[in-house]
């Protein structure tokens, strides 16, 4: 009995620590079961949320491609994000997903704000803002970025759940140990309850060894009622969850790679050290061929133009460090890629976490068909323009084609040209061809200034000669039908000048004297030449927000032979394009300053003191004297005085202004007046008042009229002689 007695008690004690035992582990298994509720409805969650986004993002694009059915789909896409955020929220309450919740709050805030942007008026297709496309794109990556965080989380509880099951495993071995070491009887009683629990841990145990394996196609047959069959059907269950979870999570992630493969723009992110991501679109790799591993932007871009690799280099470092304002870095980033004849345009969003950059959004747009088409387009207008102008005035059109070609012989020469005067030719050829409306050779001549200031040599390369060459015969070549009609050069007469010829017929004035007045009609009339300044004046103040231009042309009947002149009309334009840019105040400053009425222009020019004067005074701002001596000082030029004041105003590279535009600052334009005055034996003189104008005046000697008509000297020798 004894021996009975203490195996029931025994037996007792088994029971009692089985009981514990159970007790415990059912806890855990409650505990866990729990946990992978709240798991599985978090990765579900998850799934939606970037599913959403994509929906979302796929709305946009389907918007840009002109597709109506983007809104319903961008709505539907809105309301999937908002919806599993809140389901996420009412899951847990696990502080380590606070942050993961206000940064989907965020990324929700900006998709409204960009695709109400986008919807929110008729918006063309091709006038949508890169912008907007790129904020979408930053939306979408954060949304696949805060389902992968989720899915760490997950990752996390499922290595949690196989550490329950591995110490339930471990406690049932304790049990069994303790059913081994009791009274002999029990033992098969304990082998019966080892085995009706040890047998579904080790079916749960190797569910979870499964599916951490990532196989989640296993399922636990398990029928019994009790914790155990409830544990299992939940194992299921959540295996199942998980299954169809990863098969949405995979069919996004191919829908996400065709629509990278099908975007004609190259996106791709990189992190605070440059490193690309391996998702990017195709149309990267179909420009600049495939990525190494762990490669940088910047020498992934270095084998197409260093140049620029290195420039995005530099300036995403300045970017990170945070010293300037983030509008202004990203702005001084390299806008444009250029290999041969393709051009890329690049644009960047950067990626915030913690209102700090962690990542950079690249955008790369193949421009090169866009801006051939814009360039045909700027060629055609230009084209139109300077027909309007042959149509409109034909003898000064032809004067500038003839002018020009001469300057682009001298610059594109073989023969050497010193340094100032080729800077002034190009200076004078880039005005001369802005005026008559050839804007691209204008911007030609701008590029090839820029280059020979950059330049330490003496000239231009032969292959910059080339393309000036090439450039300009494109356009003389087209214009040849409008201007060689075969007609020689028609001399002009004004009302005036004919009414003067008449009275000195009737008077009987000498042969001689008659002869002098007719030949003087074989010269130019200045006043063309004035009035198509003066014109040129007036558009150009239009185009720098000047006001109405107030221009008076005074020529007083002087005329002056036209080829000796001709460089000296188009070195002109350098002067009154200073007057307007330089001179002359906007509205809203003249006012402060007191003046009333339009900003004006005065461009005359008479005899005297057998000189020929030509004058161009503005009522603007007048000459800083003080600012051109401290250039002066600056310059080594002498500035002690007045008079060497105002030739430092007309030295070669003088300017006051501190930026090179297309119209001014290089400090080229007064000197080329300068030059050509002296050309023709002239001197200029400059008279301005700060606050009320300046005036430039030109004294060239007038022309002897045997220097205008040779013929006239023989009959003058014959009629002394008689």
């Amino acid at each position: 009995m004894k021996v009975v007695h203490a195996l029931l008690l025994g037996f007792g004690a088994l029971v009692g620590v089985a009981a514990s035992t159970g007790a415990f582990t059912l806890s855990r298994v409650h505990r866990v079961d729990a946990a992978i509720e709240r798991d599985v409805a978090l990765n579900l969650a998850a799934a939606d949320y970037a599913r959403g986004a994509g929906k979302v993002r796929l709305a946009a694009q389907m918007h840009a491609l002109g597709n109506n059915g983007g809104e319903p789909l961008r709505r539907e896409g809105m309301l999937l994000m908002r919806q599993a955020r809140l389901d996420i929220a009412r899951a847990t309450s696990d502080p380590a997903l606070t942050a993961q919740l206000k940064e989907m709050e965020r990324v929700e805030r900006l998709t409204t704000e960009g695709t109400d942007l986008l919807f929110a008026g008729e918006t063309k297709a091709a006038q949508i803002d890169p912008r907007v496309l790129q904020r979408l794109n930053f939306v979408e990556a954060r949304a696949e970025a805060l389902g992968i965080g989720l899915e760490t989380f997950s990752a996390k509880r499922r290595a949690h759940v196989e550490a329950s099951l591995r110490s339930m495993v471990a406690m049932q071995s304790v049990v069994a140990t303790v059913v081994v070491a009791s009274v002999a009887f029990a033992l098969l009683i304990a082998l019966g309850l080892a085995r009706r629990i040890s047998r579904p841990i080790q079916l749960l145990s190797r569910g979870v060894a499964e599916l951490g394996s990532g196989n989640f196609e296993h399922v636990i047959e398990l029928k019994s009622k009790d914790e155990m069959g409830a544990f299992a059907a939940a194992f299921n269950v959540m295996t199942r969850n998980l299954r169809d979870m990863m098969q949405r999570i995979e069919q996004r992630n191919r829908d996400m790679s065709r629509v990278l493969d099908n975007v004609s723009e190259g996106l791709v992110t990189i992190d605070t050290a440059g490193v690309m991501s391996s998702e990017r679109s195709q149309a990267l790799t179909t420009w600049f061929g495939p990525a190494e591993p762990g490669q940088t932007l910047w020498a992934y871009l270095s084998p197409i133009n260093a140049n620029t690799a290195e420039c995005i280099r530099v300036s995403f470092e300045m970017l990170l460090e945070d010293v300037l304002p983030i509008e202004l870095s990203l702005e001084q980033m390299p806008k444009r890629l250029v290999r041969g004849e393709r051009t890329w345009e690049l644009g960047y969003c950067p990626i915030y976490e913690a209102e700090k950059i962690v990542n950079l959004l690249v955008v790369v747009d193949d421009a090169t068909e866009r801006l051939k088409t814009e360039q045909a387009e700027a060629e055609q207008r230009a084209f139109i323009a300077i027909i309007e102008l042959i149509l409109k005035d034909r003898n000064g059109t032809a004067s500038f084609i003839e002018e020009a070609s001469k300057l682009v012989n001298e610059i594109a020469g073989d023969a050497p040209v010193p340094r100032d005067l080729l800077t002034r030719q190009l200076h004078t050829l880039k005005g001369n061809a802005g005026i008559f409306g050839l804007k691209p050779l204008a911007a030609l001549c701008h590029e090839l200034e820029d280059k020979l200031i950059a330049d330490s040599g003496e000239g231009l390369a032969k292959a910059e000669r080339e393309r000036l060459q090439a450039a300009w015969r494109y356009w003389t070549e087209r214009l040849a039908v409008f201007l060689n009609d075969g007609n020689e050069r028609k001399i002009s007469i004004r009302a005036s000048e004919y009414e003067q010829m008449l009275v000195a017929v009737i008077k009987n004035v000498p042969h001689l004297k008659l002869a002098e007045m007719l030949a003087r009609l074989r010269l130019e009339p200045t006043h063309e030449r004035l009035a198509r300044l003066g014109e040129q004046a007036s558009a150009l103040a239009a185009r720098l927000d000047k006001g109405q231009l107030s221009v008076s042309v005074e020529d007083n009947g002087v005329r002056v032979p036209s080829e000796d002149w001709q460089s000296f009309w188009s070195s002109l334009v350098h002067v009154v394009r200073n007057a307007v840019d330089h001179g002359l105040e906007g509205s809203q400053e003249r006012s402060r300053a007191g003046k009333g009425g339009a900003p004006s222009l005065s461009l005359s020019s008479r005899y005297a003191d057998n000189s020929i004067i030509v004058e161009i005074a503005d009522d603007g701002r007048g000459i800083d004297w003080a600012r051109v001596a401290e250039k002066a000082e600056s310059r080594g030029l002498p500035s002690a005085n007045a008079e060497q004041l105002k030739q430092a105003l007309f030295a070669d590279g003088f300017s006051t202004r501190d930026e090179v535009t297309e119209l001014s600052g290089r400090g080229v334009g007064l000197a080329a007046a300068r030059a050509e005055c002296e050309r023709l034996g002239g001197k200029v003189e400059v008279e301005s008042q700060l606050g009320q104008g300046t005036l430039f005046r030109f004294r060239m000697p007038t022309p002897s009229m045997e220097e205008i008509e040779p013929r006239l000297r023989s009959v003058s020798n014959t009629r002394m002689a008689v």
